[in-house]
């Protein structure tokens, strides 16, 4: 059998995030608003690339359909958590600190990764985030302050598409 991470229809599906996760990432600079197309998109190459992954494992009929159910339930459940998360933090500032395209971009990255992957996919756009704000804001000399409005999404877009790379696409 040959590798994973070389199968043609996943790395096809991977590669076609790419200009996805970018629409995203450009829109959500430009307008501070996710391109529900692209958002669609994105979570339909999820679904598809978890069918192709599953299948080139060697995985038919029923346990492919499995695979998309768990990866659409894990989808769901991060969905939950971090909309309890946003109505918390809503509840303590008075105001939502996530906003729904990134809630929906939460949800994709569970249909696309493994549960061990999604620290990594968190940590990497948090930090990719923080470090494009800081600079931004000093060039802008800013401070940053904590009402500071981040374009979350394309660094949410990016942070996916790199760690389904550095996943394997297992």
């Amino acid at each position: 059998m040959s590798s994973v991470f070389f199968a043609p229809l996943p790395a096809l599906f991977h590669g076609l995030l790419l200009p996805v996760a970018l629409t995203i990432g450009f829109s959500d600079f430009r307008r501070y608003r996710i391109d529900r197309l692209a958002l669609g998109l994105a979570l339909g190459l999820g679904f598809c690339f978890v069918a192709a992954r599953s299948a080139d494992a060697g995985l038919t009929g029923h346990a492919v359909l499995v695979a998309l159910l768990q990866a659409g339930g894990r989808g769901s459940v991060i969905f939950a958590f971090f909309w309890v998360v946003n109505l918390a933090y809503g509840a303590w500032r008075g105001r939502t600190g996530i906003a729904s395209g990134d809630l929906v971009l939460f949800t994709v990255a569970g249909v696309w990764l493994p549960l061990d992957a999604y620290p990594v996919f968190v940590l990497v756009a948090s930090l990719g985030a923080l470090t494009a704000t800081i600079l931004r804001n000093k060039r802008r000399g800013k401070k940053l302050l904590a009402r500071t409005y981040v374009p979350f999404g394309g660094f949410l877009a990016v942070s996916l598409w790199l760690t389904v790379i550095s996943t394997g696409f297992s």
